[in-house]
């Protein structure tokens, strides 16, 4: 649990999932821990919780290893962000966070991905982002100010496709077809590839 707090991942801020020591909990073994240290406290010591600054001592000696946690991570996440550029340091967070959770590569994709876009749509393009709803918020923060995002496939000049539930087929004429399962095809002119990746993850821009 506390090595969580102190790497990044997409959810410490809510959820902490326990480590492990030996074949036992961390959080249980905290627990008891902290249990016992109040035991001795107010047992041997004559801890009065009747007493506002013993009562924030206690909860300050509880919350010293969470504090640390988070001081330890800030500290290497400000560090490491001021020796990179903004490119850079995305692709590196969602990397860590990815690996950090077993994600199998979706977000340190993503983030190669997005930092693609900007090196090769000129600014000011109108854009509509078909992403893996998981992902959605991801080019609408990042791609933010640089970009016309638009509602509408019919009105982008370019279709950021990254592992949507739609299927998005090009045929050789240049025919963009867009697939939802359980609905009807719907076709958007004439396009050409920019970039593409794999069947699921292509830069399009309209002709």
């Amino acid at each position: 649990m506390l090595s969580q707090l102190s790497r990044p991942t997409f959810f410490n801020i809510n959820i902490f999932t326990a480590d492990l020591w030996s074949n036992y909990s961390l959080t249980v073994l905290l627990g008891l821990s902290f249990l016992l240290l109040f035991f001795i406290l107010y047992n041997f010591i004559e801890l009065d919780l009747k007493k506002e600054h013993s009562l924030l001592g206690f909860f300050a000696v509880c919350y010293l290893p969470f504090a640390w946690a988070f001081y330890a991570n800030t500290t290497k996440t400000i560090n490491e962000n001021l020796n990179h550029s903004e490119s850079q340091n995305l692709i590196q967070n969602l990397c860590q966070m990815d690996k950090a959770q077993n994600l199998g590569s979706i977000y340190c994709s993503a983030g190669q991905y997005l930092v693609y876009i900007k090196a090769n749509i000129p600014t000011g393009s109108k854009i509509y982002n078909l992403f893996n709803p998981g992902l959605a918020n991801l080019p609408y923060y990042y791609l933010h100010g640089d970009y016309q995002t638009v509602r509408d496939i019919a009105q982008a000049d370019y279709l950021i496709v990254y592992l949507p539930d739609q299927k998005v087929v090009l045929s050789e004429g240049g025919e963009l077809t867009v697939i939802t399962p359980g609905a009807d095809p719907l076709r958007y002119g004439l396009w050409k590839g920019v970039a593409y990746f794999n069947d699921g993850i292509m830069i399009l821009q309209r002709l």
